[in-house]
């Protein structure tokens, strides 16, 4: 077998390839076609393109309203004094995405509170809506500084906080806190600690 005359097919093969159209145009396009792929991709994700959703406040403990409002005023409006009906109706008309009963046993207990809505949004809403909640059911004793001044039991397990906190208020009790954050929540919400 002559190695040259192998060699010389092979030349020309590579010759012919490389400088076709073809080859060029893809060696050129797919790199950006995957660019744009993934900027799009990208772009999906980031882009919030789904409207703000409006969620009625009904407010049974006159406490917990004015949170949600402080943590998104654009988002939740208080409610308590429209009937019921008339926000089932708002709901199904879509003039209102949703609302939320809250009563003195979400405080008292760790039943959350009932959500009512039409079934749009989805999860990222319903999900949104759950984490106000648990932010505001769990800040609801001590919003600022100003509320460790009383006798109040805080739950840590770090001794550097503990001693930040007794430089506040030397009343302040603290308890060792172990378990996960759901534990941690639980014990807040039974009652059992102040924060």
């Amino acid at each position: 077998m002559d190695f040259s005359k192998v060699m010389l097919v092979l030349k020309r093969e590579y010759l012919t390839r490389v400088k076709s159209k073809s080859f060029i145009l893809s060696t050129l396009l797919t790199p950006l076609v995957f660019i744009g792929f993934i900027t799009i991709v990208v772009w999906i994700t980031v882009s919030n393109s789904e409207p703000e959703k409006t969620v009625g406040l009904i407010d049974n403990t006159e406490v917990l309203a004015n949170r949600f409002i402080e943590l998104d005023e654009t988002r939740y409006k208080d409610v308590s004094d429209v009937p019921i009906d008339t926000l089932r109706a708002q709901v199904l008309s879509g003039s209102l995405d949703a609302y939320l009963v809250l009563d003195e046993e979400n405080l008292a207990s760790n039943k959350d509170a009932e959500l009512i809505y039409g079934g749009s949004g989805g999860i990222s809403f319903l999900g949104s809506v759950q984490d106000d909640y648990r932010d505001v059911i769990i800040s609801h004793k001590i919003k600022t500084l100003e509320d460790l001044k009383g006798k109040i039991v805080i739950g840590s397990s770090s001794k550097r906080r503990e001693l930040q906190l007794k430089k506040i208020n030397k009343n302040i009790s603290v308890k060792s806190l172990r378990g996960n954050i759901d534990t941690r929540i639980k014990k807040l919400e039974e009652g059992k600690l102040d924060g």
